[in-house]
């Protein structure tokens, strides 16, 4: 943790500007704006390189080894190694990165500035005050949570669209999301029962729906 902790000093202090360089969504005039743009992609880069930059902790090891062994993207696709239920959409990914380069640290480049990306842009968009929303993040363990797992966070990254999609309404957006979050994890077709919540809890169609899971399960 020590290791990680002028990265995380320095993502406190960038949000902080960035927090004061924004009125609500958008920044006080054109200069500011752009002034805050520049500086939420600082966070993200800076909470980003430890990530990407690591050598070890928790599953590094086993991500490395498998990349290290990973077949290219041709021998991958012509393989019938590929199963929807085994997170089909990380294998390809890893394979692709394995065709042109053996430099597990650009592996883990992509995802990593991904993640940060979807997490905060997340943050910025829901949480009135950037930075007690960044403070929050990294202080209960879901950044740290990134260094350890990739595909389950590649995961969480997408289905933070996904939520987004739904509250904005857009279904169609929001289902696609979910599907590709699968691809990468399976566990996030649980996203699935969340359009469920957006209307009145009990209805006909509750009931309906606790008598087949009811019969279902029996």
């Amino acid at each position: 943790m020590s290791k990680i902790l002028p990265s995380l000093i320095a993502a406190l202090i960038l949000a902080w500007l960035t927090q004061r360089t924004t009125n609500g969504r958008y920044g006080v005039n054109k200069h500011q704006t752009n002034l805050n743009r520049f500086l939420f992609v600082l966070v993200v880069l800076v909470l980003a390189m430890p990530i990407a930059l690591r050598r070890s902790y928790n599953d590094t090891g086993a991500y490395i080894y498998s990349f290290q062994q990973a077949d290219t993207l041709k021998v991958l696709l012509e393989s019938d190694t590929l199963h929807i239920l085994r997170n089909p959409a990380f294998h390809v990914y890893e394979s692709l990165v394995r065709t042109y380069t053996d430099n597990y640290l650009i592996f883990f480049l992509f995802p990593a500035v991904f993640v940060q990306y979807s997490y905060l842009r997340f943050i910025r968009r829901h949480c009135p005050n950037f930075l007690v929303g960044v403070m929050i993040y990294l202080f209960l363990g879901t950044y740290t949570f990134a260094i350890a797992a990739m595909k389950q966070t590649l995961a969480m990254a997408i289905l933070l669209f996904a939520v987004d999609a739904l509250i904005d309404r857009k279904q169609i957006r929001f289902f696609l999301l979910v599907f590709i979050a699968f691809l990468f994890h399976t566990y996030a077709i649980a996203f699935l029962i969340l359009p469920l919540f957006t209307v009145r809890p009990w209805t006909p169609r509750t009931f309906l729906l606790l008598l087949a899971v009811y019969l279902v399960m029996r």
